[in-house]
């Protein structure tokens, strides 16, 4: 059992991030995930600056506890997002819905590159060389700095990084796995959200 339900601790966080770009001067797009296209986003919103543009995703988890606190996770997700270098494991410590205006602070940003448990224990964090965290301050400064998420150039190239293969329009295989999807530019300010709890008209 979830301390929270994961779909609370994603509502939380994901509105936050979205708090906090707003609060360091950027403007903020938010689109359904399901209905992204290349012509979505306006032609000068992003700039594609090949410094400046960063592209990043989040796989939300809830903390759950039994004789120790864990995070559940699931071997085909975790296989599938292999496949997608920008997208972390944003590991929620909420264990309570009081919490809920500090969730993101209550969160660690960990990379999805490491060998599959099926429980990720919180004190398997501390000391794993593998399992190396951040908090949404340090990822912040990573992307910045270029060494959190992926370099963006072009629409094209945002396009290869959202679209799995043979799907000719939209990134379905992102919205299966609930991934929050941002394309932040710095040199413009502006942030696009790409959110797997909108739904577009042709969901229904």
């Amino acid at each position: 059992m979830p301390y929270v339900y994961e779909r609370q601790a994603e509502y939380w966080t994901s509105r936050q991030i979205e708090e906090f770009f707003l609060d360091a001067g950027f403007e903020v797009l938010v689109f359904p995930l399901t209905q992204y296209t290349e012509h979505l986003i306006p032609a000068d919103f992003i700039f594609f600056d090949r410094r400046r543009s960063k592209l990043f995703g989040f796989q939300y988890k809830a903390l759950y506890h039994n004789s120790a606190d864990f995070w559940l996770i699931n071997k085909e997700q975790h296989q599938k997002l292999a496949h997608f270098p920008w997208i972390y494991y944003c590991l929620s410590e909420l264990k309570t819905t009081r919490d809920y205006r500090v969730a993101l602070h209550l969160a660690r940003i960990v990379e999805t590159k490491f060998k599959f448990p099926e429980k990720l224990y919180l004190k398997e964090l501390t000391g794993n060389k593998d399992l190396i965290y951040s908090r949404w301050g340090a990822f912040y400064q990573g992307l910045e700095r270029c060494t959190n998420g992926v370099q963006v150039s072009s629409p094209e190239e945002l396009r290869n990084f959202l679209k799995p293969q043979n799907v000719p329009d939209l990134p379905w295989e992102l919205s299966k796995l609930l991934v929050d999807t941002f394309i932040v530019d710095f040199e413009s300010r502006h942030s696009v959200h790409l959110s797997p709890q909108l739904y577009g008209a042709q969901d229904y």
